[in-house]
């Protein structure tokens, strides 16, 4: 008998909240879930459960109006409603072999009884119209299920490796079975679908000893692998199918067992083909001939076309040897018998070692004839290591991660998309020179300086930004790039003066941003000189307290266009070589202002401000990084200007949004606490 073995695949879950691990063992349930914590709705892990023993005799609550009782080995659940949590029985799980559901009760929870080791018996009042993914899974002693005759759907790994499972009665109502619902379930010896199935999910009976399968009258969809790994040799396929997906019928064995943790399918000389009988021209011809499968079309007439022989036991080695043919149009065999003496076949040894891609197999040799017997060991699948980038991104070229299988030594590559960029291009006059040391073009959301060198005899007159004077100075940042921007820088010769004169005026801005609700400039939001030369000699002198900005924030932005605005300051000074200055040249000052709470900065506060606010709380809460956020942007979102965004300003910004809607004039003075 050759044994052909498969891996099944081990597997880690969350639900709602639940974090669980599949522990892996050399025991007789070589799988199970335990709970390693529960998580709040901002993600926060809370506490760890551990299994406590307790008494065998318990009580408690599961639902608004439901209670449960363990009375010896027997779990009873009644009351009215929904089941909620099965938190408290939990603890009592290794008394359990019985559940009963009892009438009134409406719902089961998600992993309400999830291995549960000991429980043979679970039945339901035909009142229980729901439960929940997990439910009875790596219930491994589980062997009767009396399901309500209510329930229309089985969810995701209801039953997943309820491995003493030999029979099933499904519920007459039931429209849809849920992936892996029935997984590893390999004691099932036959199965039959109620006539309203319509849905099977993806592995949903993979490995099983099912021999004999009835899918119903309805079934339009059977997903991928759902009866994989089967000992069926005949199926009958309804004509309402419209969708069988990859593997969804496959090979058949003799019988399906666990072998050291693995699922392995036996037969005599590989697997079989099975035939799939269905309409002709159907979804279910098209899939066999896909999947080298045998098709008989139903209520059609067929006349065998027999192939070779093939010796089934060889003669000499089986006191009764037999060889077979097979229709190579239907799979159906025709068995003779011919002596035999039996086989006397030594250990399995490796044959084709198994690697991360490709299977490998396992061999014996009868001593007598020299037979060689063969099993299939599958594919191991690669051990990728975590992702590491080995050429940063950058605005001109993308950048490169690689990760490595720890098994093979194989390597995988993807390309990181380039950065988005901005170019900068800054010239100057004759008179001098500009530079920079930061790349160009500067990625999105970073700081762009240029230093400013005139030549001996030369000093700096202007720098023109986008076509808007900033002034003179000596170098000049673009901060939070966002955009491509032309930079040029004109020079001057020093005059030679004789006489006291101002030359220039600097305005240097003390803050990186301004909002458009403030309704005046602060005395302390500028610094302002001026470059005084006497007979030649050149000082600067603080004139701040004698300038005063003309407008406010508020009144720069009546036009609700954001960005650098130009302000215009008055001289009241009682310095003459100044007014005659400011006669000619205005002290003017382009800064940058902003609407708080317009994080996406266009012109509007809306819910989506609040939502990124949120967002950007959230990230810093669950250290997750997953909503880029920009310096400006982040002081748009902090609204109340403590302890940075938090949920409180998400809620400032929704409340100003609502008032807006609700035809108001929103004000943040209201709004915000003070």
């Amino acid at each position: 008998m050759v044994k052909y073995r498969y891996h099944s695949q081990s597997v880690l879950y969350f639900e709602r909240g639940i974090i669980m691990q599949a522990v892996n063992s050399k025991k007789k349930n070589p799988r199970r879930l335990r709970t390693v914590g529960i998580l709040t709705a901002s993600g926060i892990l809370l506490q760890t459960l551990c299994a406590m023993p307790v008494s065998a005799d318990a009580s408690g609550s599961c639902g608004d109006n439901a209670v449960w009782t363990l009375t010896g080995t027997t779990l009873k659940i009644s009351g009215t409603g929904a089941v909620t949590s099965t938190a408290s029985i939990s603890t009592q799980s290794s008394n359990v072999k019985d559940v009963v559901i009892e009438n009134g009760i409406t719902s089961l929870p998600n992993n309400a009884f999830n291995a549960y080791s000991k429980l043979e018996t679970l039945k339901m009042a035909d009142s229980v119209t729901s439960i929940g993914k997990y439910l009875c899974y790596n219930c491994g002693a589980l062997k009767s299920v009396r399901f309500s005759d209510n329930l229309t759907e089985i969810p995701a790994s209801s039953f997943y490796s309820c491995r003493s499972m030999e029979s099933l009665t499904l519920p007459s109502k039931l429209t849809k079975i849920g992936n892996s619902a029935f997984q590893n379930n390999i004691a099932l010896q036959s199965l039959k679908l109620p006539d309203g199935v319509i849905d099977v999910g993806s592995y949903a009976f993979y490995g099983n000893n099912v021999r004999t399968l009835d899918l119903g009258k309805s079934l339009q969809t059977i997903g991928a692998h759902a009866f994989d790994m089967s000992c069926f040799e005949k199926v009958t396929i309804p004509p309402t199918i419209v969708s069988i997906e990859n593997a969804a019928i496959g090979l058949y064995f003799l019988t399906v067992e666990f072998l050291n943790g693995r699922l392995v399918g036996n037969s005599y000389d590989g697997p079989g083909k099975t035939t799939i009988v269905g309409a002709a021209g159907s979804a279910a011809e098209t899939y066999a001939k896909s999947a080298g499968l045998y098709f008989i079309a139903e209520g059609g007439s067929h006349t065998h076309t027999w192939g070779a022989w093939k010796t089934e036991t060889a003669a000499g080695c089986e006191t009764e040897g037999s060889r077979v043919r097979t229709c190579t149009g239907c799979g159906a065999q025709e068995t003779e018998t011919i002596p035999a003496t039996g086989h006397n076949f030594g250990e399995w040894k490796t044959d084709i070692p198994v690697t991360c891609e490709t299977n490998g197999s396992e061999a014996r040799v009868c001593a007598n004839c020299g037979k060689k017997e063969t099993r299939f060991v599958a594919s191991t699948g690669h051990k990728w290591s975590d992702w590491s980038v080995t050429v940063q991104p950058t605005v001109s070229n993308d950048g490169k991660k690689e990760r490595k299988c720890e098994k093979c030594g194989s390597v995988e590559s993807e390309t990181i998309p380039k950065l988005i960029g901005y170019a900068i291009t800054f010239s100057c006059s004759s008179g001098g020179t500009v530079s920079t040391k930061d790349p160009n073009p500067i990625e999105a959301g970073g700081n762009f300086t240029i230093q400013i060198t005139p030549n001996d005899g030369y000093m700096v007159s202007d720098i023109v930004v986008d076509g808007v004077s900033q002034g003179a100075a000596n170098s000049y940042t673009l901060n939070n790039v966002s955009a491509p921007h032309t930079i040029y820088v004109s020079f001057v010769p020093i005059p030679v003066v004789v006489t006291k004169k101002c030359v220039q005026i600097n305005i240097v801005p003390q803050k990186a941003v301004w909002y458009s609700h403030e309704t005046e400039f602060s005395q302390k939001d500028f610094v302002i000189s001026a470059v005084i030369s006497d007979n030649g000699n050149l000082t600067t002198v603080d004139i701040s307290n004698a300038c005063r900005a003309n407008g406010s924030p508020l009144s720069l932005t009546a036009d609700r266009k954001y960005g650098i605005k130009t302000v215009t300051f008055q001289y009241t000074g009682n310095d003459q070589a100044v007014s005659e200055y400011v006669q000619a040249n205005p002290i003017q000052a382009g800064i940058p202002i902003y609407m708080l709470g317009d994080v996406d900065q266009n012109g509007n506060i809306e819910a989506s401000d609040a939502n990124f606010a949120l967002n950007v709380y959230l990230d810093f809460i669950l250290q997750t990084h997953e909503t880029p956020v920009t310096d400006t942007q982040y002081m748009l979102a902090d609204v109340d200007g403590i302890d940075g965004v938090t949920a409180k300003d998400a809620m400032y910004i929704l409340e100003f949004f609502v008032e807006a809607v609700n035809g108001n004039q929103p004000s943040w003075s209201k709004i915000i606490p003070s």
